[in-house]
């Protein structure tokens, strides 16, 4: 009985701490030891490492936009990021990758000569139908990068329902489509920090 018991105080304990959580078609494991907290659309992951080294993770809410180009990138990216980012216009400094119907890009912000460890990183996910945004920050690259490479790991996008050919004719002749449910696939491989 005692074993038993273990065993399921166990087996709940490992599914809270690594359950996932869904916002609009992402769908994300919350790093272990980082707080999850909702600031307005967005939700919001920070792990403070050290007293002065921050790790932060925005997830911005879901819009109905398909961002399947570099140029729509470039173009939503400055209103989607904090005011003062500064990112290269150069086509070059994005990075696309496509797999599973999940397009994403990534973005890193240029330097500031004053705090040349302070980085923000824009990505963005977009099953052709809906997009969303992650803005990763930190300002010790090296305190942050495991948490938000295992955080980036763990997205997953939901791809969107599409036709099929039905097996079954309908009675006139003609053969029906029937709907093929949506499913969460992997974020396309966006670059690591």
């Amino acid at each position: 009985m005692k074993k038993t018991m273990l065993s399921i105080l166990a087996v709940l304990f490992f599914s809270l701490a690594y359950a996932q959580t869904k916002s609009g078609i992402a769908t994300f494991t919350v790093p272990d030891g980082w707080r999850s907290s909702q600031q307005g659309a967005a939700t919001v992951l920070e792990y403070n490492a050290r007293k002065a080294d921050t790790c932060r993770i925005s997830i911005l809410k879901t819009e109905q936009i398909a961002i399947t180009s570099k140029e729509a990138f470039i173009k939503v990216r400055a209103s989607r990021s904090g005011a003062g980012i500064v990112y290269s216009k150069d086509q070059s400094s994005v990075t696309m990758t496509e797999s599973n119907g999940i397009v994403s890009f990534s973005s890193r912000s240029n330097a500031d000569p004053a705090r040349p460890d302070q980085r923000y990183y824009l990505y963005s996910f977009s099953n052709k139908q809906a997009t969303f945004f992650v803005q990763l920050y930190c300002n010790n690259v090296n305190t942050c990068k495991e948490s938000m490479n295992a955080f980036l790991a763990s997205l997953l996008v939901d791809s969107i329902a599409t036709d099929e050919p039905a097996v079954n004719a309908k009675p006139d002749g003609t053969k029906a489509k029937r709907k093929k449910a949506a499913s969460a696939a992997p974020a396309a491989p966006a670059p690591m920090m």
